[in-house]
């Protein structure tokens, strides 16, 4: 090639790349009045969608579209919006009419309890509110009720009877002397007029209502209580001691009779030394009969089954 080409080659590569310059340069410059960005123009989306083709039409594709076209897309449906359902209103409670309540019944008020030393007047007012509490009253010791009361049971409990003392009058001073049959000079025996003269002090004691007996026994339990200690138990419950004073007089057995007795001074003795031995509450029970013994073991057992 000579100089003149040469030099025409090198005059056209300088164009060349003075023209690629100046289009670099240019692109990188604001067009002039814009805000500094650059607007692209997008077609506006198609309005209506393409038709999707049938199954089992197709052409010489092997995506079985026709020839030429482009391939169509299968569109899933839109999901359809959530319908708000109204909440469930809970039904309203039924109203069930109750009878009207009773009206309570209140207990009388019982008066408060009186000290010991004066508490004959209160016993004796709760024994006349009983049915047959104006006999029994006939029977009481005139004072020391709640004293006499514990020092029998407590000597009935060891299967003894006090002389003195008794929270009731000695059958005695009732009735007088114990009516016996005289078998000869010195020789007595214990006969039906004997156990009879008991009849209507037990028939009234029999007549009182075991539950009235035992709400009056427990009502006056703070009494007894404080008595006991008075005597120096302090150990043992006095309710224990009553018990035992029961189940002494129920286990009580004593020998049929005849029964036959000796005066050698102002009291009478059993002829029988084996009779004359039994405990105290035994030979009570003699005197009492069978009879009045069995009424009086069916009452005992009734208290005690109920304390």
């Amino acid at each position: 090639m000579s100089r003149f080409g040469l030099w025409l080659l090198a005059i056209a590569a300088a164009a060349v790349l003075a023209w690629l310059v100046y289009i670099a340069a240019t692109a990188n410059l604001e067009p002039p009045g814009g805000d500094g960005t650059t607007t692209v123009d997008l077609p506006p989306p198609p309005t209506e969608t393409p038709p999707i083709p049938r199954a089992g039409s197709s052409s010489g594709s092997p995506s079985g579209s026709p020839s030429g076209s482009p391939e169509t897309t299968r569109l899933s449906p839109a999901p359809e919006p959530a319908v708000a359902t109204e909440p469930e209103l809970a039904a309203p409670p039924i109203e069930v009419s109750l009878p009207p309540e009773e009206p309570l019944q209140q207990e009388p008020l019982q008066a408060p309890l009186p000290p010991l030393n004066q508490s004959d007047d209160y016993v004796r007012e709760e024994l006349r509110g009983f049915g047959a509490g104006a006999a029994v009253l006939r029977l009481l010791a005139p004072r020391g009720l709640i004293r006499g009361f514990v020092v029998f049971v407590r000597n009935v409990s060891d299967g003894d009877l006090p002389l003195t003392g008794l929270p009731y009058r000695r059958i005695e001073d009732l009735e007088g002397e114990m009516p016996v049959r005289a078998v000869d000079e010195n020789l007595y025996e214990i006969n039906a007029d004997t156990h009879r003269r008991f009849n209507r002090y037990l028939d009234a004691f029999l007549d009182l209502e075991t539950a009235q007996m035992l709400e009056l026994y427990r009502r006056l339990t703070p009494l007894f209580r404080q008595a006991y200690r008075e005597l120096g138990y302090r150990d043992r419950s006095f309710d224990d001691t009553m018990r035992l004073a029961l189940q002494r007089v129920l286990e009580a057995e004593p020998p049929p009779g005849p029964y036959h007795l000796v005066k050698p001074s102002v009291m009478y003795l059993y002829a029988d030394s084996a009779t004359e031995q039994l405990s105290a509450v035994e030979k009570q029970l003699i005197r009492l009969g069978p009879r009045n013994t069995a009424r009086l073991k069916e009452k005992l057992r009734e208290f005690r089954d109920s304390l």
